[in-house]
């Protein structure tokens, strides 16, 4: 039930090979990184672990650096996967916008106008109101704190504020429910 990052089994479970409980544990939600350790490595167990695509085949005695050093590289690798992942998803969200401002910068067109009831329901503070502006504009975060003589960790600070007023998660987020 609950998903973890990294699972670490023998192969042998009662004297025989099992193969059938990683390759269930590899189903799994959220398909964890897998090491097997046996005691009797064997070219078909091998193959077998290869086919199922585990992170890694140990061979028993395995020692306590070794376990870990492998067990931090996977999990390290799983998080920057994931931070990817997430990445990926905010730039699919924010294509959209980022087709928009290109279409207005090409043609010329006058930057977004600001949804003022929107904003004043929420209770913007002025400030805040200026940061979403410019990020309507298309600035970033840098451009945003030089252009406002804040620091980009003030920038950050004011968009929490600001997705919690507006029940927002994300800048892409934020640009479509402001979209006019």
């Amino acid at each position: 039930e609950t998903p973890f990052d990294l699972v670490v089994s023998d192969l042998s479970f009662d004297g025989t090979e099992r193969l059938d409980f990683v390759e269930a544990v590899r189903r799994s939600q959220g398909s964890p990184a897998v090491v097997l350790v046996t005691a009797y490595p064997t070219l078909e167990s091998a193959i077998g672990a290869l086919d199922l695509g585990l992170a890694a085949y140990l061979v028993k005695p395995v020692e306590f650096h070794t376990m870990h050093a492998r067990a931090q590289l996977l999990l390290d690798w799983r998080a920057s996967i994931q931070r990817t992942r997430l990445t990926l998803e905010q730039l699919n969200a924010a294509l959209p916008q980022m087709a928009d401002l290109g279409t207005r910068v090409a043609t010329g067109a006058a930057p977004t106008r600001l949804p003022e009831e929107k904003l004043s329901e929420a209770g913007l503070t002025r400030r805040e109101t200026e940061l979403v502006a410019a990020l309507l504009e298309g600035y970033r975060v840098s451009t945003v704190a030089r252009r406002l003589g804040i620091s980009e960790n003030t920038v950050r600070r004011h968009l929490k504020s600001i997705f919690l007023k507006l029940e927002v998660r994300s800048q892409a987020e934020l640009l479509e429910k402001l979209k006019p």
